[in-house]
């Protein structure tokens, strides 16, 4: 066995330690740690997940799946009919700072734009129900529909099919064609681990190429299913494989990649 593919073994089996390998059977986000009314609302209205999903390009991931409650709250309402036909001015006030509320996000004008223009495609292609993108299709399908709406990259649309996957009990049969969506976390512990080699091109293209190069390994370790080493090496990217500092040996829990990582800690993506 390479050292690559027991650095793979290794971040799957951290996954399925952590949970995060389990398929639910029912939509389940009780271990994302948000708040009971978020995972209520997002559990049970799937127009909700899609606009967190929307959210998700300009928020912290934990913010992004909290902003369709807070968006509720400010409008009175999560009817994607009525948000279709606001103005993205009136929509942009909602969304933004005002005399007793927060910006929900760092571009209101820009968010509101998005989140109107998904609103009236969901209304005109799925019939106005988000279940629809993916109700009896395959995840290579879901991909190319969530890859159309405004503000849904390609790493967006494959971290969507994944949570529906797992946390959202959607049956996919080419969990194969789901792709790693690679962030700053994830580029950083594949670094490190010596799973990918720096890319020395123009610096336009450094971080695209080096994304293309992750994807690429993530389908050849993991074949079946590439996102799988997602969760983990975002996990430990995130909390052991920082920007700042390498906690390999950290105790009380050191680092899960710590007995097989070449640990090229100064190799860094922020």
């Amino acid at each position: 066995m390479s050292r690559d593919e027991k650095i793979a073994r290794a971040l799957l089996a951290y996954s399925q330690r952590a949970g995060y390998g389990k398929i639910a059977s029912s939509p389940d986000l009780s271990g994302w740690g948000l708040s009971p009314e978020t995972v209520s609302l997002v559990e049970k209205n799937l127009n909700a997940f899609l606009i967190a999903v929307l959210f998700d390009r300009m928020l912290p991931w934990e913010k992004a799946w909290e902003a369709p409650l807070q968006l509720k709250r400010r409008l009175g309402h999560l009817d994607i009919h009525k948000i279709s036909k606001m103005k993205t001015e009136s929509l942009a006030k909602v969304l933004g700072k005002g005399r007793s509320q927060k910006s929900l996000v760092r571009f209101p004008n820009r968010m509101a734009e998005g989140l109107g223009a998904a609103c009236r495609v969901l209304i005109i292609r799925y019939a106005g129900d988000a279940r629809n993108i993916w109700r009896g299709a395959t995840a290579a399908v879901v991909i190319k529909r969530l890859s159309e709406f405004e503000g849904i990259s390609q790493k967006i649309a494959n971290m969507t099919a994944r949570f529906l996957g797992l946390y959202y009990g959607v049956r996919f049969s080419d969990w194969g064609n789901i792709d790693m969506p690679v962030d700053r976390h994830v580029a950083r512990l594949f670094l490190r681990a010596g799973l990918v080699k720096p890319v020395n091109s123009d610096p336009v293209q450094r971080i695209p190429n080096l994304k293309q190069a992750i994807i690429h390994k993530a389908r050849l370790l993991s074949p079946s299913f590439p996102a799988a080493l997602d969760e983990p090496a975002f996990e430990i990217g995130r909390y052991w494989c920082t920007s700042e500092q390498a906690f390999c040996d950290h105790e009380p829990e050191p680092c899960p990649l710590r007995n097989v990582c070449p640990r090229l800690i100064k190799l860094n993506v922020k």
